[in-house]
C-alpha cells in the first residue's frame, strides 16, 4: 500500500496484523517495530454486488419480488384499480423466514402489471423479525414500501441500501421495548430501550433477505433499560463492561450481506463490500483509534458486539468491515511522546486474509481528513501545518502502526521561514517530517526527525546543483575578482578626477606664481605713483619758487591698490588651504570670483602737499593739493579667464568628491588582495580537480526543545561541522558557507 507520510486528526489507514497465536498480553510487553508483511489484496469481485461498475453482470439479485399470488388479504379487503385496501390482516408468504404477517393493518397495496408488489403504504403493528429481533409489546407504526435507489437518492437513512432491491420502511413514533438476538434460544437475548428523537426511528426491512436496520434519531440503552448493562439475561458471560454501550446509536443487520458499505473517503486498496452487521456508536481500535460512526462487518449480526474493542473477537481468512465517522488516534512513538490528533472526517477498512508467514493477516486502513483546529500540534517542533491535512496509514492489532499527513507545512528559524509541500510519518520508532520546495525553478528537499528533546531538520540540494558546485563557485570567483578590478579602476578614475578638480583643473599650481607676480606688480607700481606724484609736485612748486615740505603721496597711493593686495592675499590663502569641506570650497570659489574682478587699477587721486617759499625753508608751510595717476594692469586678460572658470568649476569638486567617497567604500566592501589570491588559487584548484564541492550533502539545523536554541550545520565530505546563524533555504547563502571568501 502506498503510505504517504501525513499525520493528524485524519481519516487513517489502520493496517492490523492478527495472528491468531498471540494473545493481547504477550504483544504489549513487546517492542513494537513495522515488520515486513505480505500485501492484503482485495479483488472487487469478491462481492460483485457491492462493486457493480467493477464487476458488470457478475452480481446475481436473488430477491425475486413479492408477487400478489402469494399475498394472503384477511378482513374488510376492498379492491382497487392496481391492487386493494385491507382493514384487518396482511400475510406475505417468504422463503427466508417463513411468512411476515401485518396485523392491525389498515393499508393500501398496489401491484405492477406483472403481480409483483409496488407499494404498501398505511398503519400496521409492526413484524418482529424472529432470530434478530422481538418487540416486548405490540407497535404501532406508519409503513411504506420503496425501492433502494429511491431511499439512497431521497432519505437520509445512514446507510447505503441495494438500489434493486425493495425495502419496508416503519415510521416508528413510541419508546421501544424489545430483544434482540440471533437464533431460537430465548435466552441468548439482550433487552433494549429505544427512545426515539423528534424525528422518530425508521426501521428499514427486507424480509426477502432477511435484513433490518434500526435508524435512530434519539438514544439507546442496553441491559435493563437505563442504561446499567447489568441484565446478563441468559448470557453466561458475567462481565458488564460493554452491555451499555453495546449499540451507540442505530444497527442493523443481513443474513445475505446487503447492508452496503461505501467509504466516505477511499481508502487504499479497500472496495465496497456487502456487510452483514453495521453498528453505530463509539468504537475502539486496538487502544489506539477511538472511532464514532457506523462500524460495518461482514459477519453476522451478534448481541455481543463489543463497541470498546470490535475487533476483539476472532478474526477469520475473508473477514472485513468498514467504518466511517470521526476519529480520534493516539500514538506511542518510542522516540518520541504519546502523541494524538482527530479525523474530523474518514474512514477505515478492516481485511483479514491468509498469510503464509503470521497464519491470519487483519488490516485496518484509515484515510481522511484531519481536523482543522490544529491546537493539538506541539508548538516547540519548528515544521508547523499550514493549511488543510489529509491522512492515511494503518495500525495492526499488535500496536504497530505507520501513519502519514500530507499538506502544506511551514519550516520556521529564527529569521527565516519556507513553505513546503510534503508530509509528516508516525511509526512506532519515530516520528519523521519530509518535504519539498522550488528554489530558482530547481526542487529542493527537507527532512526532519522529532525526538522528544530535538528536532532535527536537513535540508538537500537538487542533484544539479550539487553537480554544478564547482561550475558555479568557478564563475562566483570570475565574478569576483571582476568585480574588485572594476572596483579598482574606479576608484583610481575617481581619485583622479577628484584630484583633477581638487586642483582646479590645474590653476591651482600655478596660482602662488600669479599672486606674487601680481603682488610685485602692484609695489612696483605703487613706488612708481608715489615718485611721480612727487615730481609733478615738486615741478609745480619750482615754478613759483617754492619748495615741498611734506605730503601724503604714499598713503593715498597704498589706499588705491589695498583691496586688490587683500584680493590677492585671500586667493593665496585659499589656494593654500588643502583641507577640503563645503566651507573651504565656498571660499575658493569667492576669492576666484573677486580676484579676478580686480584685474586692472585705473584711478586719479588728490594729494595734500605742504610748501614754502625758499627764503623761509617751510618755517610757514601752506598745504595745497595735487593729483596722482595710477594705471596698470594686475591680472592679464588670460589670467582672468582661467580665474573666472576655474570659480565655475569648483562645483564639480563636490560631485567627484562624492564619487570618490563612492569608489572607496565599494572597494573597501571588496576582498583583500590576500582573499583574492586565495580565490584565484581556488578556481585553478577547481579547474585542475585538486579540490570539489560534488561531495556537499546538505545543510541544516538542531533545535533544542527544552532551551528553544537552534544550532546550524552543514555536511560536506561526510562530515558536519556547525556554523552561525544562516538561511539554510537560500542556495546563494549555501555557497557563501562552502567558500566564506566568496
Amino acid at each position: 500500500m502506498n503510505t504517504k507520510n501525513c499525520l493528524k486528526t485524519f481519516g487513517l489507514i489502520i493496517l492490523l496484523i492478527l495472528t491468531i497465536s498471540c494473545g493481547k498480553d504477550d504483544v504489549e510487553s513487546a517492542v513494537l517495530e513495522p515488520q515486513p508483511t505480505e500485501p492484503v489484496t482485495v479483488d472487487p469481485c469478491d462481492d460483485p454486488c457491492a462493486n457493480p461498475n467493477q464487476c458488470p453482470g457478475q452480481c446475481e439479485n436473488t430477491a425475486t419480488g413479492l408477487n400478489r399470488e402469494a399475498f394472503i388479504p384477511e378482513g374488510t379487503v376492498t379492491e382497487t384499480a392496481d391492487g386493494y385496501k385491507v382493514e384487518g390482516k396482511l400475510t406475505i408468504p417468504i422463503d427466508s423466514i417463513g411468512e411476515v404477517i401485518f396485523d392491525n393493518a389498515d393499508i393500501d397495496v398496489s401491484f405492477n402489471d406483472d403481480g409483483t408488489l409496488q407499494s404498501l403504504v398505511g398503519n400496521v403493528e409492526v413484524p418482529p423479525l424472529e432470530n434478530y429481533f422481538q418487540f416486548a409489546q405490540p407497535l404501532q407504526a406508519e409503513v411504506g414500501f420503496f425501492s433502494g435507489k429511491f431511499l439512497n437518492d431521497n432519505r437520509n437513512y445512514e446507510i447505503v441500501l441495494k438500489d434493486d432491491r425493495h425495502y419496508f420502511v416503519f415510521n416508528i413514533q413510541a419508546n421501544l421495548e424489545l430483544n434482540i438476538g440471533v437464533n431460537n434460544d430465548p435466552n441468548a437475548t439482550k433487552p433494549l430501550s429505544i427512545s426515539p428523537g423528534s424525528a422518530g426511528v425508521a426501521l428499514i426491512t427486507d424480509y426477502t433477505d432477511p435484513m433490518f436496520f434500526f435508524s435512530i434519531g434519539g438514544g439507546i440503552a442496553g441491559g435493563d433499560g437505563n442504561d446499567n448493562g447489568d441484565n446478563n439475561n441468559g448470557d453466561n458471560n458475567n462481565s458488564n463492561d460493554s452491555d451499555g454501550r453495546l449499540l451507540g446509536v442505530s444497527f442493523g443487520g443481513s443474513f445475505g450481506g446487503n447492508i452496503v458499505y461505501e467509504p466516505t473517503n477511499p481508502v487504499d486498496d479497500v472496495v465496497s463490500f456487502g456487510a452483514k452487521t453495521v453498528v453505530g456508536g463509539s468504537a475502539s481500535f486496538f487502544k489506539i483509534i477511538e472511532m464514532s460512526g457506523l462500524l460495518y462487518e461482514n459477519k453476522g449480526f451478534s448481541i455481543d458486539a463489543d463497541l470498546q474493542d470490535p475487533l476483539s473477537s476472532d478474526i477469520g481468512v475473508g473477514y472485513r468491515s468498514g467504518f466511517n465517522g470521526k476519529m480520534d488516534l493516539a500514538l506511542e512513538i518510542n522516540s518520541f511522546i504519546s502523541f494524538g490528533f482527530p479525523i474530523a472526517s474518514g474512514s477505515a477498512a478492516v481485511v483479514a486474509e491468509a498469510s503464509t508467514n503470521n497464519g491470519v493477516v487483519a488490516r485496518a486502513f484509515i484515510n481522511g481528513d484531519v481536523d482543522p483546529d490544529l491546537s493539538w500540534y506541539p508548538d516547540f517542533i519548528p515544521i508547523k501545518p499550514d493549511g488543510s491535512l489529509s491522512a492515511d496509514g494503518y495500525v495492526n492489532q499488535d500496536g504497530v502502526f505507520d501513519i502519514g499527513v500530507d499538506g502544506s507545512f511551514s519550516v520556521e528559524t529564527p529569521n527565516n521561514q519556507q513553505g513546503i509541500e510534503g508530509s509528516m510519518r508516525f511509526s512506532n520508532p519515530a516520528f519523521e517530517i519530509g518535504g519539498k520546495y522550488i528554489k530558482n525553478n530547481q526542487e529542493w528537499s527537507v527532512s526532519a526527525a522529532i525526538t522528544k528533546d530535538e528536532s532535527e531538520v536537513v535540508v538537500s540540494a537538487p542533484t544539479n546543483f550539487v553537480a554544478g558546485l564547482d561550475v558555479e563557485i568557478s564563475q562566483r570567483i570570475d565574478s569576483t575578482l571582476v568585480v574588485a578590478q572594476d572596483a579598482l579602476a574606479n576608484l583610481e578614475q575617481a581619485t583622479a578626477d577628484y584630484e583633477f578638480e581638487l586642483s582646479l583643473r590645474g590653476l591651482r599650481q600655478v596660482l602662488p606664481t600669479i599672486i606674487t607676480t601680481a603682488l610685485n606688480t602692484i609695489d612696483e607700481e605703487v613706488a612708481k605713483g608715489i615718485a611721480e606724484g612727487r615730481s609733478r609736485a615738486r615741478s609745480e612748486l619750482d615754478d613759483r619758487n617754492r619748495v615741498l615740505c611734506g605730503d601724503n603721496i604714499p598713503a593715498i597711493v597704498n589706499g588705491i591698490v589695498d583691496r586688490y593686495r587683500v584680493a590677492l592675499v585671500r586667493m593665496r590663502n585659499a589656494v593654500n588651504d588643502t583641507s577640503d569641506n563645503d566651507q573651504t570650497r565656498t571660499e575658493l570659489e569667492a576669492a576666484l570670483r573677486q580676484l579676478a574682478s580686480l584685474n586692472r587699477v585705473n584711478e586719479t587721486v588728490t594729494a595734500e602737499i605742504s610748501s614754502d617759499w625758499r627764503l623761509t625753508g617751510c618755517i610757514i608751510p601752506l598745504t595745497t593739493n595735487t593729483n596722482v595717476d595710477l594705471n596698470f594692469e594686475v591680472l592679464t586678460n588670460e589670467q582672468v579667464n582661467q580665474l573666472n572658470l576655474a570659480a565655475d568649476n569648483v562645483k564639480f569638486i563636490a560631485e567627484t568628491s562624492d564619487i570618490l567617497i563612492s569608489a572607496q567604500a565599494i572597494f573597501d566592501a571588496i576582498p583583500t588582495q590576500e582573499i583574492l589570491d586565495r580565490l584565484d588559487q581556488l578556481k585553478q584548484d577547481i579547474s585542475t580537480q585538486v579540490k570539489t564541492y560534488s561531495d556537499f550533502a546538505g545543510v541544516g539545523f538542531v533545535k533544542n526543545h527544552n532551551t528553544e536554541a537552534f544550532t546550524f550545520f552543514i555536511e560536506q565530505g561526510g562530515e558536519r561541522r556547525n556554523v552561525a546563524n544562516f538561511n539554510p533555504f537560500d542556495p546563494d547563502a549555501i555557497i557563501e558557507l562552502l567558500v566564506p571568501d566568496l
